[in-house]
């Protein structure tokens, strides 16, 4: 026999450090939440946000109902709502101004029948911020005086009304 083999310790195998088990650890975790997190996000968009018929129009020739109302307020548009009977009309001056100023305005133009249990009170009215109610003349409604009303009483308001004060 060979000096030194007889008595030859057998090789440790190099043990892992506390530290880096740890460090592998915590490095498996990021990896693997990361993972979770990319699996959570693309679920969540291929389902497509509900739409509501309202957004896509700046009228409607019908009573709304009280959430309809409730919805456009909170989209931040005024609603100009003429409500007129057998003897009154459609006032087309309304919708021109609306198709401008889609954003900031919503208009509801309807005939009642004031026979009719229930039936809204004809007249031309703006309902405003906070569900308020403005009485408007039905002779006055020029393109001036339905921007004067938005920069007044509007609850979003154009870019001009900030101007008009300087």
């Amino acid at each position: 026999m060979a000096k030194g083999y007889a008595h030859e310790r057998p090789k440790k195998e190099p043990r892992l450090s506390s530290k880096t088990a740890i460090s592998l650890f915590i490095g498996f975790i990021m990896i693997v939440s990361t993972a979770g997190f990319a699996v959570m996000q693309s679920a969540g968009t291929n389902q497509p946000a509900p739409s509501n018929p309202l957004d896509e129009t700046f009228q409607i020739n019908r009573t709304l109902t009280p959430a309809e109302k409730v919805y456009i307020l909170r989209t931040g548009r005024m609603i100009l709502e003429n409500i007129y009977n057998e003897s009154g009309d459609e006032l087309p001056q309304l919708a021109d101004f609306a198709s401008k100023h889609a954003t900031y305005v919503f208009v509801e133009q309807s005939m009642v029948n004031a026979s009719e249990e229930g039936s809204p009170e004809p007249g031309l009215r703006a309902i405003g911020s906070g569900g308020s109610i403005r009485d408007l003349d039905a002779t006055n409604v020029t393109e001036d005086a339905l921007a004067d009303l938005i920069c007044d009483f509007g609850i979003a308001r154009p870019v001009e009304c900030t101007l008009r004060g300087m």
